[in-house]
């Protein structure tokens, strides 16, 4: 799979050309480049090495593109900030980029090396489809009360202000708890793909009635991230559980997917008096409806980067939470309304707009916490964990480790994004994935006796 020495070569490269780059007068410019250009780099590094490079899932690639794109090209529009910020603000990312590749690598090669003895084990179908229903029927009726209480937000006027009302009014509990329909669906679908590898047709178009009931009740609320959650889990467990797509189709599917959720956010709001700021701001360049698009979609990336310099101008000089970000996002669980790390650097830094708060990033949660230490540890730790997780789901493409590797892919892609440790449903999902999984190896053992 991958050598130790792959993975420093991949880290020298990376080092030379980035060292070359900040040589130029407009360095930290052509770093943030660089830094969204890492895969296709790494892709080329490797290309003569094998096709076992080439899985589009694998933590080689799916993290270090999302990165790329919100601390790479999303940095390009911070470049006349303070010299000392943009530094930073490239600088840092770069550095848990090569923490990442290092010990994601090392420990593939390692895990890899260990576990390949395994076999796939057991499939329980039946136990699986009873915990499907079970959590569909939690779900359906969580979404049924948002119905009655507020509506169907997502059939709102762009106005956030009104989603926002609207989920104060039935409290996010009952948003985590229709989002709890994504987990059983997982299982079940892994379950099915375990135990049947030539699928009839009607287990195919009962595939996607499910699918598309589950898709429709997470729309309800309004909120586009959920559905990105949902098509990727769902694509990578049936590319290791059933048919396994190239990289050509993979990337094909992940740009559609992009520019489908990109542009529910950008019809939403263009089409609307006044539209919004990011979209005036693409107007200046032009006011073709698809260059306009086109500007609007970059933005959005610099949308999180903003987020990351905000938490870098407010903890220039120290004051780190040192592990409080976890903790301020647990006692928002409590009863009540408790702060969200966002909700504090928005408030903190000024800022008046719509929303609950600023969306930290994964590196704003990781300097918030410890700095640049504090990112070295966080990017160390997510190597760590991607390459424990995918190594054991290949040597052993179980529904536990294929379900558990995508879905912890996809809250460390989406973290990336909003931030990891400070949102509190990647947690709750991940505790009642696990009790699901918890759950069935209860009921195995009680159907043996």
């Amino acid at each position: 799979m991958v050598s130790i020495s792959n993975s420093f070569y991949i880290i020298l490269i990376i080092s030379l050309i980035i060292s070359c780059a900040f040589n130029f007068d407009n360095g930290w410019r052509m770093g943030a480049i660089f830094i969204g250009l890492n895969p296709i780099i790494c892709y080329f590094c490797l290309s003569k090495k094998g096709k076992a490079y080439f899985d589009a899932f694998s933590p080689l690639w799916i993290f270090p593109s999302v990165l790329g794109l919100v601390y790479g090209f999303g940095a390009l529009e911070f470049m006349n900030e303070n010299p000392i910020y943009v530094a930073r603000l490239v600088g840092f990312p770069f550095v848990g980029l090569l923490f990442y590749y290092c010990f994601m690598l090392f420990v593939v090669t390692q895990t890899i090396k260990e576990e390949s003895h395994i076999k796939v084990a057991s499939n329980n179908l039946d136990i699986s489809r009873i915990l499907f229903w079970i959590l569909l029927l939690i779900a359906s009726v969580a979404a049924l009360i948002m119905v009655i209480k507020v509506g169907m937000p997502f059939l709102y006027e762009d106005k956030l202000d009104d989603r926002l009302n609207a989920r104060a009014i039935v409290s996010s509990n009952i948003i985590y708890l229709i989002r709890i329909s994504f987990i059983g669906f997982y299982i079940y679908l892994a379950s099915i793909f375990h135990s049947n590898s030539n699928l009839l047709k009607i287990e195919k178009l009962w595939i996607i009635l499910i699918f598309s009931y589950i898709t429709f009740i997470n729309i309800i609320p309004g909120w586009r991230g959920p559905i990105f959650i949902f098509l990727f889990n769902s694509l990578a467990i049936y590319h290791y559980k059933y048919k396994k797509l190239n990289m050509k189709k993979t990337v094909g599917y992940g740009i559609l997917f992009m520019v489908l959720l990109l542009g529910w956010g950008f019809a939403r709001i263009y089409f609307q008096p006044g539209g919004s700021f990011w979209i005036y701001h693409a107007q200046k360049y032009s006011d073709s409806i698809f260059v306009v698009f086109l500007y609007w979609s970059v933005y959005q990336f610099s949308v999180y980067s903003l987020g990351f310099l905000t938490i870098l101008k407010l903890f220039l000089n120290g004051g780190y939470l040192f592990g409080g970000v976890f903790g301020l996002t647990l006692a928002t669980l409590a009863p009540g309304k408790q702060e969200t790390l966002g909700e504090i650097i928005k408030n903190k830094a000024g800022f008046t707009f719509a929303g609950a708060g600023l969306n930290p990033t994964i590196m704003g949660d990781a300097y918030a916490d410890g700095g640049l230490l504090g990112i070295m540890i966080y990017m160390s730790t997510i190597g760590i964990i991607m390459g424990i997780t995918f190594s054991k789901m290949k040597a052993n493409p179980s529904v536990f480790n294929v379900v558990l590797y995508s879905y912890l892919t996809t809250c460390i892609v989406l973290g990336t994004m909003t931030g990891l440790l400070s949102q509190a449903s990647y947690a709750f999902h991940l505790l009642v994935l696990l009790s699901s999984f918890g759950f069935i190896e209860i009921s195995k053992s009680i159907k043996r006796r």
